[in-house]
């Protein structure tokens, strides 16, 4: 059983790029678990693992006296590595596929619609002055991307890697890369060749996002700028630049996304944070069926 634990590690490393807080986080709840096994299975191995077991080794985190938030992240781990066996042929079903995720005592953060956000994408793509080349990367990167409003205000030209379809973010001293999704991409090699040279009036200006009077764009204007989008894509609803990361994150987690692949885009702290999202997505979910 250690030996599978160490591929997924490995795999996590090598093919994923998970940084190392991340890796050994995996390791210490992948080993508890195991430990956890050693004693409920009698020479046993992953393909024995049942929901059953994996609800008992719930109530065994409870009893111990483990808050929700980190059952959460534990399950969460368990869940990626269940999947990594299931893609190698070593188990045949994956026992966590009705195990819910505990409640957290957080209301749950605001999304969009996917259609909702189709709309407000299309309404500056359909405008090919420097204004609309520059809003719509804005508003691809915002949805494509999860960065906050402050951490998008702040990028400068040299954050943005179109050879390697990355953004570069720093907030509080942690750095985070960031892959950009074909349409964001396009969206970006568009502005950066027709549009920023526009606004453009101190050569010295590195900043990415430039207002009219050629300096920074402010988070102000950017909070105006989606506002008045939403207004013109008749949506009835609040939309603001954070309603575009709660959508990133939130339509990435119902497409099936790890929970801590999602928790790392986002650049939160705590696993905990990350969960609202999945909670959120539970209640829209069951709102449909």
């Amino acid at each position: 059983m250690q030996a599978e634990i160490d591929r997924f590690l490995c795999g996590l490393a090598v093919e994923r790029g998970r940084t190392a807080n991340t890796i050994a986080a995996y390791r210490n709840d992948l080993q508890q678990l195991r430990e956890y096994l050693m004693h409920t299975l009698d020479e046993g191995s992953w393909a024995d693992v049942t929901p059953d077991v994996v609800r008992s080794y719930v109530w065994y985190l409870w009893d111990r006296g483990y808050a929700a938030s980190t059952v959460a992240r534990k399950l969460s781990a368990i869940r990626s590595f269940f999947r990594f066996l299931l893609d190698q042929n070593l188990i045949h079903s994956a026992p966590l596929a009705t195990i819910a995720m505990p409640r957290v005592d957080r209301p749950p953060p605001e999304s969009l619609p996917s259609e909702a956000v189709a709309r407000l994408l299309a309404l500056p793509a359909q405008d090919m002055t420097p204004t609309g080349l520059r809003d719509r990367a804005l508003l691809e990167l915002l949805y494509a991307t999860g960065l906050r409003a402050s951490e998008v205000v702040r990028l400068e030209v040299e954050d943005v890697s179109l050879a390697s379809s990355t953004v570069r973010c720093l907030t509080r001293g942690r750095e985070r890369l960031i892959p950009l999704p074909p349409r964001a991409e396009e969206a970006l090699e568009a502005y950066l060749a027709r549009g920023r040279l526009h606004f453009l009036q101190d050569r010295e200006e590195r900043a990415l996002f430039l207002n009219y009077r050629g300096q920074r764009l402010t988070r102000q204007g950017l909070w105006l700028l989606v506002q008045g989008y939403a207004k013109e894509a008749g949506l009835d609803f609040r939309v603001n630049p954070q309603a575009l990361r709660h959508s990133f994150a939130a339509h990435l987690l119902s497409e099936g996304v790890e929970m801590t692949e999602v928790q790392e885009l986002l650049g939160h702290a705590s696993l905990h944070t990350t969960l609202a999202y999945a909670h959120l997505q539970e209640k829209r979910d069951a709102s449909h069926e």
